[in-house]
């Protein structure tokens, strides 16, 4: 940077800073006391700021928590933290915000000033070194408020989705499910995802697309679960719809994950009827045909994501064979109801004597 503009440089942030102070200097203007001032923050945007930062301050949230499961011992220490902790948030988000409002004088000033064309690189260069510090303060107060900013196809707590769809790519095809509310990602709670249709990829994008025209539906969560037979397609598909979002200019309400969890083949579940009663596998004693049917077969498999493609062997006695043939009829019906017929593979086989492994 030459001397020249240096100079310049320097006179700027000087008459910044001047016109700074002056302004509350002005003749006739009572100036308050400084105790007055250090007690009340008057500037809205950083009273708003420091707000923040206190309420998203790690031993406020503690002392918070333990207000529902701690004992009044454990929240008078998280309390005491708590207060210890302010001072020092509040002067580190004061500092920064001081430190951006004359960094953005500064770039303004820059931006304003008419200079010979000879001084427009460094002028130039001045003006990055200035947007570079900013970048980095802003970044520092994030830190101390404790605060993840938004931004493109960030993940968000599922409170704040208004819809959540799953496109388990099976193979060649998109088995899309629609989840319901209440949304849950804590282990023991289960999302409900009702089956919307399996689809060809082209049909599915189309519904994503049609979908992301509907405001009521944002902000939406889209995870894509894939087979091995389907690892291609889902990453296909992926891209596309990254770019349907990017074309929407909805990237901040939009976000696409692409699970890593690649399944690998078909599960295969082995039962057995014997005497007219049916049993697992490995196990001796018998469970209902209703509950299998209905609870292990539709509601674990066909109904629900990452539950396809099912292999079933299902081996019976003369005695079973009426119940038997029923239940497999139950099954692959269910199965043409909602489209996976060509998912759900049954091998049947009649034995005159069975005897549980």
């Amino acid at each position: 940077m030459s001397t020249t503009f240096r100079n310049k440089y320097l006179w700027v942030c000087c008459l910044c800073l001047f016109l700074a102070v002056s302004a509350n200097a002005i003749p006739g203007k009572e100036q308050a006391s400084i105790l007055s001032r250090v007690q009340v923050v008057d500037d809205p945007e950083l009273a708003e700021l420091i707000r923040m930062a206190l309420a998203n301050m790690p031993e406020a949230k503690q002392a918070a928590w333990l207000v529902r499961v701690g004992s009044m011992e454990e929240h008078r220490k998280a309390k005491k933290a708590e207060e210890a902790a302010k001072p020092a948030v509040i002067r580190r988000v004061t500092e920064t915000y001081a430190q951006i409002k004359l960094l953005d004088i500064q770039i303004a000033q820059i931006n304003d000033l008419q200079i010979a064309e000879t001084l427009q690189r460094e002028l130039i260069l001045a003006r990055a070194e200035l947007e570079s510090k900013r970048t980095t303060k802003f970044a520092e107060l994030r830190e101390a408020m404790n605060l993840v900013p938004r931004h493109a196809f960030a993940r968000k707590p599922v409170e704040q989705l208004s819809s959540w769809l799953k496109l388990d790519v099976i193979d060649g095809h998109v088995y899309v499910f629609n989840c319901s509310k209440p949304f849950y990602e804590k282990p023991g709670h289960r999302t409900a995802c009702l089956p919307v249709k399996l689809m060809l990829k082209g049909k599915a994008t189309a519904y994503i697309k049609d979908m992301l025209t509907k405001r009521g539906q944002l902000p939406v969560r889209i995870d894509i679960l894939r087979n091995v037979g389907g690892l291609r397609l889902s990453e296909e598909l992926h891209k596309q719809i990254i770019g349907l979002v990017k074309n929407a200019e909805l990237e901040m309400e939009v976000e696409v994950h692409l699970h890593g969890e690649i399944r690998p083949i078909a599960p295969v579940l082995d039962y057995a009827f014997r005497n007219g009663k049916l049993y697992r596998r490995g196990f001796d004693s018998p469970i209902t045909v209703q509950s299998f049917v209905d609870d292990t077969i539709i509601e674990k498999y066909i109904k629900k994501p990452k539950g396809l493609p099912l292999k079933l062997r299902i081996e019976y006695d003369a005695e079973s064979k009426v119940v038997a043939l029923g239940t497999i009829k139950a099954i692959k019906e269910a199965a043409e109801e909602s489209g996976v017929e060509n998912f759900v593979m049954v091998e049947q086989k009649e034995s005159s004597s069975i005897i549980p492994d």
